[in-house]
This record gives structure tokens, C-alpha cells and sequence, in this order.
């Protein structure tokens, strides 16, 4: 519980601003999840748009939010790395959405985890529809 606390505290000192954690069990099985909401008030230096971030990130693709509008989506996977992951020996899939904060210079990050390697493909259809919940007012 402590490793967590104190990579939540970490997470916010670099622009995190909210934290959920997946709890839910179904069948026995634990659907491990996270999502890591974080703003970067400053913004990517020499990208105003998605396209310019895409393009400065490896395996970045613009989509489009139906609520939101264009956004940077990255996923990958990850080997296990139990030193750097609270002692997990799972690989983990992560889904990063960056979206650009109108009328700013600032993005938002959305960052989604699994270390369900059985389960990634289904739980990245999950990510994508939860990120395309967002919506600006």
C-alpha cells in the first residue's frame, strides 16, 4: 500500500490529477486496471496540435473524440518489470490518450493500464470507449 501511495503522490507532483484503480472481480477474477488523468498545463513545446505530437511521439496516431475532438493515441505493451512495477510479474498493456485542452496551451493525458495480458485486447476496447466519453463544455 505504501508503493502505491507514494507513486500516486509522484504521479501528482508531475501533473496528476486524478487516480482510479480497478477493484472489480468477475468470475473470481480480478480485473486489474488503472486510469491516470493528468494535465500538462504547459503544454508540448512546438506542438499546438495533435498532428505536431504525433509526430514527435513514436507509435502516436491522431484519432478523433466524438466529444473531445482530435487526440494523440499511443498503446504498447510492456514486458514485466517487478522492480518498476510494485513487484508485478505481469507484462502490462498501456493505452495513452493525449488530447490538447481548448483555448490553451495545456493537454490532458489519459492514461490507461492493464497488467491482463489475456484479457488486453478486451480491455483496451474498454480504454478507447471510456476516453471517448470525454467531452469539453
Amino acid at each position: 500500500m505504501r508503493d502505491l501511495q507514494k507513486r500516486a503522490r509522484a504521479a501528482y507532483r508531475v501533473g496528476g490529477v486524478e487516480l482510479y484503480l480497478s477493484v472489480l472481480t468477475v468470475g473470481g477474477v480480478p480485473l486489474a486496471s488503472s486510469l491516470l488523468v493528468s494535465l500538462v498545463p504547459e503544454g508540448w513545446p512546438g506542438c499546438r496540435t495533435a498532428y505536431d505530437l504525433a509526430r514527435r511521439l513514436a507509435g502516436g496516431e491522431v484519432v478523433e473524440l466524438e466529444g473531445a475532438g482530435e487526440a494523440v493515441r499511443e498503446e504498447r505493451a510492456e514486458a514485466p518489470d517487478p522492480e518498476r512495477l510494485m513487484g508485478s510479474t505481469l507484462a502490462t498493456t498501456t493505452v495513452v490518450y493525449n488530447v490538447p485542452v481548448p483555448a490553451s496551451q495545456a493537454w490532458l493525458t489519459l492514461t490507461f493500464s492493464t497488467p491482463m495480458e489475456a484479457l488486453a485486447p478486451k480491455m483496451v476496447e474498454l480504454f478507447d470507449t471510456v476516453a471517448g466519453t470525454l467531452h469539453w463544455q
